[in-house]
């Protein structure tokens, strides 16, 4: 037995023994340490991010300044927001005239990239409805943001991480959508009236403008003729209706002449595609019918040709219906059926003559409109035919496939030919029960002799 003299030596050693174990535990190597991924990096300063966004164009220049008003107030609110949390800003992501019932928002897409690659501590919104007004596009946004350890602040809701907190976020955020569907539900019960009426209820085509301003209080909005694009489009309606034009050249003719697409803030314009060839050819805006939900109305707008014009335009359009190049005039069994190998673009039929005779090539339809920088240089019609033969040639059915085909034709004809016959059993029996109904009812009967006449005697 220890004596009371040797007994807080042992006590001392214990206590030594312990602190060795800790000591221990504390030098073991950071592998066996599990750390959060998703957890942003340690930082002295947290770091920011803000977004900022306004719905509509004229947001972003009330005022006639570069932004307008709501996006520095927005701005002012997050920094303000940001300097009580401690926080820097980062980087700053401003979407202008963009809606928050999509996320397919140029900014906001940046933003997502760079929270991937930065990871902050923060994104700063003026109110939720900045970043989401989709309750799908918020939960996605909100399990992102989650996911790589990212607060989301509110700079004018008091929401948090708490149960309340994030009932007063579901919340918002449910209020933010129904907002939304019901102002384009208010806006479409407007339309409808004004297309009745005459008016225009979109963005009025290529050759028009929309025109708005106030007079004596009341704001007028109306459409008019856009003088530097109207007189070329109705050059290429009255052309095309000759039935002289392709589509393609019709395109490259109304280019040469100055036709552009709008400019946009953010687009300059360039000569028109070919598509939007084919939509102003088929639109019916052009002799003064508005169509809205598939009625049609009597429009307000000035007309840029007659309706006769229109409908041999459409008669031509009708001729040229093929589902490659509308071109009636040069005819090719290949059409339509070949495409650019350099960038998919559909392959056209030309015929050029020149002085040793008449070519026939294939084009690039992409290249020929410059819808892109294709290079490939038109290919004869003799070369690409070859390839075709050359193709088919090799190309061979392996046995069992072939087997699987004869097989499955062989059912289909005897499913048709059982089908046929089937339709013809019902009239047969029809026209039989007819034939048979006619017997039954129909019974010879022997003609009686006529009644001889006696004529009295003078």
């Amino acid at each position: 037995m220890p004596t009371p003299d040797e007994q807080p030596q042992e006590t001392t050693y214990s206590t030594d023994r312990k602190q060795l174990a800790l000591d221990a535990v504390r030098s073991m190597p950071s592998r066996l340490v599990v750390k959060e991924t998703g957890a942003p990096p340690a930082r002295d300063v947290p770091v920011g991010f803000i977004y900022l966004r306004v719905s509509t164009k004229e947001q972003a220049r009330t005022g006639g300044g570069a932004e307008g008003y709501s996006i520095p107030a927005q701005r002012d609110a997050c920094l303000t927001k940001a300097q009580q949390m401690g926080a820097i800003i980062d980087q700053e992501y401003v979407d202008a005239g963009e809606s928050a019932r999509s996320a397919d928002r140029d900014d906001l897409q940046r933003m997502l990239k760079d929270v991937k690659a930065i990871r902050p501590d923060y994104v700063y919104v003026h109110k939720i409805d900045r970043l989401a007004r989709n309750r799908e596009d918020d939960i996605a946004i909100n399990l992102m943001l989650r996911k790589y350890g990212v607060k989301l602040i509110s700079c004018t809701e008091n929401i948090d991480d708490t149960p309340s907190g994030k009932l007063l976020y579901g919340l918002m955020a449910e209020i933010a959508q129904f907002y939304s569907g019901n102002l384009a539900l208010e806006v479409m019960k407007g339309l409808l009236p004004k297309a009745e009426e005459g008016g225009t209820p979109f963005r009025a085509p290529l050759g028009y403008l929309n025109r708005r301003e106030a007079r004596n209080g009341v704001e007028v909005s109306w459409v008019e003729l856009d003088a530097e694009r109207a007189e070329i489009i109705r050059w290429c309606l009255e052309e095309y209706a000759t039935g002289e034009w392709s589509a393609i050249d019709l395109t490259l003719a109304a280019g040469a002449k100055g036709l552009t697409t709008r400019p946009t803030p953010t687009r300059p314009s360039k000569p028109i595609p070919l598509t939007t060839m084919y939509h102003i050819l088929a639109n019916p805006y052009y002799m003064g019918v508005v169509s809205y939900q598939g009625i049609h109305y009597e429009g307000k707008h000035p007309a840029l040709i007659e309706p006769d014009t229109w409908l041999a335009v459409q008669a031509v359009l009708a001729a040229h219906n093929h589902t490659g190049e509308k071109d009636r005039v040069h005819l090719h069994y290949l059409r339509s059926t070949i495409y650019c190998s350099a960038c998919g673009g559909r392959l056209i039929f030309s015929q050029n003559t020149g002085r040793g005779g008449t070519y026939l090539y294939y084009m690039c339809v992409k290249k020929k409109t410059k819808t892109n920088n294709c290079r490939r240089p038109a290919v004869r019609v003799e070369k690409i035919e070859g390839g075709i033969a050359d193709f088919y040639g090799r190309f061979q059915v392996p046995p069992a496939y072939a087997e699987q085909i004869r097989a499955a034709v062989r059912a289909e004809l005897a499913s048709q030919q059982t089908e046929a016959k089937r339709g013809l059993t019902v009239p047969l029996s029809a026209s039989s029960a007819l034939k048979t109904n006619a017997r039954s009812c129909w019974k010879p009967t022997t003609p009686e002799p006529s009644p001889k006449t006696s004529w009295p005697a003078r």
